[in-house]
């Protein structure tokens, strides 16, 4: 999936409504999820939250995310791939 927000707190978020349901529905229907977006999406919040951290698997992003960030998502469990 790709996404305009990943939040620690809050999950991942979008800001167009009309993908909500797009997007949950394929959440619900798969065995893994996988999130794609870059370094400046992270710790940022957007319109709509569309699942909570809890719900993927793993993230694929650039070299460019924050230390801190990245040992914070892996502490959870999620598969983060940098490139």
């Amino acid at each position: 999936l790709s996404i305009d927000a990943l939040n620690l707190e809050h999950g991942c978020m979008i800001t167009n409504a009309d993908e909500v349901d797009v997007k949950k529905a394929i959440i619900k229907s798969s065995r893994e999820v996988v999130v794609i977006c870059d370094h400046t999406k992270f710790q940022a919040t957007a319109f709509v939250s569309i699942c909570p951290l809890d719900n993927i698997h793993g993230i694929i992003t650039g070299k460019e995310l924050d230390p801190g960030i990245r040992e914070r998502i892996l502490e959870r469990g999620i598969h983060l791939e940098q490139v």
